[in-house]
């Protein structure tokens, strides 16, 4: 059974796979293609089901079902109940198979011991001209007996530049699919997916491992994150609370006065999303910074395709590409203090600071505290770039999948086209959001919407629907 398989980060050697030592190299090759009925070499159990055969996609898919996806598979499928439902993505995304890459797989080891491992090497990270863009080296290994999935990340080969298209995702899915029966592997949820990733800023510098059963709750109590502590990046803090949920007051301490995407700064994976899937008055997730407040640093991501984006219970692509945040919450009892956002680098293109939205069509992001948040992008970049945005992803159902009863404080927005909006469906469907309030936390401390040293550096300051 993997459903709701506990994952665990970790470093290892990656020890490369060869034609030389063994291996066989793949049918499928060139563009949107699969090769099917590979056998594994042993039973392996996955889901509800056991298998002796796996397939593989030139779009960084390997599937466990015995209907095989369309060779031009896109990477959205894993958060859908579409086929293929059994199925595992170490990078999945609209690739293409040239002379110099290609796709080996090998079965290794003794009779109840063994592992069956798949590779694709010197791999395009998307398709594009031949001979060019960056390349990745990467396998997925399961382990017979056991049934433990590994997916193991190796050197990438810059040849030329980083796609601006098609963004990745990695993750597994199980079952039927859809909604509660994947994992993605970037932000921990069985919800919420990250699908944009792109080699040069969303690469995993640590691999991932799969074991069969439920995930423990991370216990009450105080977790240090930071270069060197229990946690070395926030990306794999809130990835860990997302995935197995908390059991009471969980603080995660935010130690480094910088988080971002270099290896200096815990090579941290954005954008963040927290979406805690068991918040509630006794499960509640506090992030902080102590002293002086933590710079969350993130220049964007540069895939632009339209099918790129977020998906979340409401739907695979609830949050397009133009509405990437820097930090997102879907959460509800979460308080976060102390943080300063930037967009960081060139070019950048973030559009929201902080974003708050709704985990699934019933589940709205409520009753959460937004302490001392700084926020500073680059409103250059367009017409929709934002220092705190609360929406929903659709059309609400009901009460349960507003926003509501949040609380901002002590705010200080720049460089932004809107400072806040707080915007909600108001119809027949569903009633807006209520009860949400921006506050300061005494009468000499103020909200800044806006730099007062910059003239119409905010265009609009607020923007909002109370009830």
């Amino acid at each position: 059974m993997h459903n709701r398989s506990p994952v665990q980060l970790f470093n290892d050697l990656y020890i490369p796979i060869s034609i030389v030592g063994g291996a066989i190299e793949s049918t499928a090759t060139g563009d949107n293609a699969n090769q099917t009925n590979i056998p594994i070499g042993f039973n392996f159990g996955y889901g509800d089901s056991v298998f002796s055969n796996i397939g593989i996609s030139t779009n960084g898919l390997i599937w466990f079902d015995a209907i095989a996806p369309a060779t031009n598979v896109g990477n959205a499928n894993l958060v859908t109940t579409g086929a293929p439902n059994q199925s595992l993505a170490p990078w999945f995304n609209n690739l293409i198979d040239d002379a110099t890459s290609s796709i080996l797989y090998q079965t290794e080891g003794t009779s109840g011991s063994q592992k069956f491992t798949i590779q694709f090497t010197n791999y395009p990270t998307f398709t594009g001209t031949p001979g060019s863009n960056v390349r990745m080296n990467c396998q997925v290994i399961i382990y017979e007996t056991t049934n433990v999935i590994e997916f193991k990340y190796g050197i990438l080969n810059v040849i030329g530049a980083q796609t601006t298209s098609g963004g990745a995702m990695i993750g597994m899915e199980w079952g039927t699919g859809g909604s509660g029966k994947f994992i993605d592997a970037i932000t921990g949820s069985s919800i919420l997916s990250h699908r944009m990733l792109s080699p040069l800023s969303g690469w995993p510098t640590y691999h991932f491992r799969f074991t069969p059963g439920a995930p423990t709750p991370v216990a009450t109590g105080s977790y240090n994150v930071g270069v060197g502590q229990t946690y070395p990046s926030l990306t794999l803090a809130v990835a860990d609370v997302n995935h197995r949920g908390i059991s009471g007051s969980v603080t995660l301490n935010l130690t480094d006065l910088q988080y971002d995407t270099s290896a200096l700064n815990g090579s941290n994976i954005f954008p963040i999303f927290v979406a805690t899937p068991n918040g509630s008055e006794t499960n509640r997730l506090t992030i902080v910074k102590s002293g002086d407040q933590a710079t969350l640093a993130y220049k964007g991501s540069s895939v632009s395709a339209s099918g790129a984006g977020f998906g979340t219970g409401v739907g695979t692509a609830a949050i397009g590409h133009a509405s990437e945040p820097l930090l997102g919450v879907c959460a509800s009892y979460t308080t976060i203090r102390n943080l300063n956002l930037i967009s960081h680098g060139a070019p950048q293109t973030v559009e929201i600071g902080l974003a708050v939205f709704e985990l699934s069509g019933d589940k709205g992001s409520q009753n959460n505290y937004f302490d001392k948040i700084s926020v500073n992008l680059n409103r250059a970049h367009g017409n929709d770039v934002f220092g705190v945005a609360s929406f929903n992803t659709a059309t609400a159902g009901g009460f349960a999948g507003t926003n509501s009863y949040n609380t901002y404080c002590d705010l200080n927005i720049k460089d932004c086209n809107v400072g806040i909006s707080i915007s909600a469906p108001n119809n027949a469907t569903g009633p807006a959001d209520e009860g949400n309030k921006i506050i300061s936390s005494s009468c000499n401390t103020f909200n800044y919407i806006g730099d007062p040293n910059t003239p119409n550096d905010i265009i609009e300051a607020e923007v909002m629907a109370f009830q």
